[in-house]
């Protein structure tokens, strides 16, 4: 017997030909689907991890979102504290200067005259009270139950009239 010189390359009509045993093209094709299943497992293998990941993923974006409101309330929190302290001092700060406050509904703000520059009388016959602005006080001889005169307040020139802050 000879021995055979397999695999064969011939040409037929110009293209490569090889020639193969029954055992060689088993294995081969053996080969062949064995690459094919671990390129399957491995494309099953990266779904499966993709899948993790994004499991992974919505787990982190779940427990991160409390974190996120607490993070948003405590600012606001934090905020609202920052104001209620600046409110305060403001307040604070309006009755050491010895300020009258009240809420203007045409301003919808807090708003406090300065008086410190002006002497608070009353009329103890009406219990009407008057602001005098201290350099300009016109009754300084008066006698102390003399009531002032009516519409006094008109006289003040807009550059004397007490000075308004706004909250």
């Amino acid at each position: 017997m000879s021995q055979s010189r397999y695999p064969l390359k011939t040409v037929i009509n110009g293209d490569s030909v090889v020639i193969l045993t029954k055992g060689q093209a088993d294995t081969i094709n053996n080969i062949f689907d064995s690459q094919k299943q671990k390129i399957a497992d491995a494309k099953e293998l990266i779904s499966f991890k993709d899948s993790l990941i994004r499991s992974k993923d919505s787990l982190l974006n779940i427990a991160y979102a409390p974190t996120a409101q607490y993070d948003s309330l405590n600012a606001k929190y934090i905020n609202t504290l920052m104001f209620l302290d600046y409110v305060e001092s403001w307040v604070y700060d309006r009755a050491k200067e010895g300020s009258f406050l009240y809420y203007s509904y045409d301003s919808t703000c807090i708003e406090a005259i300065d008086l410190s520059d002006y002497e608070v009388r009353k009329n103890d016959y009406t219990g009407a009270i008057f602001f005098y602005r201290i350099t300009d006080t016109p009754f300084i001889h008066k006698k102390k139950n003399d009531s002032f005169r009516k519409g006094w307040e008109q006289e003040i020139t807009r550059t004397n009239r007490p000075k308004i802050h706004r909250l």
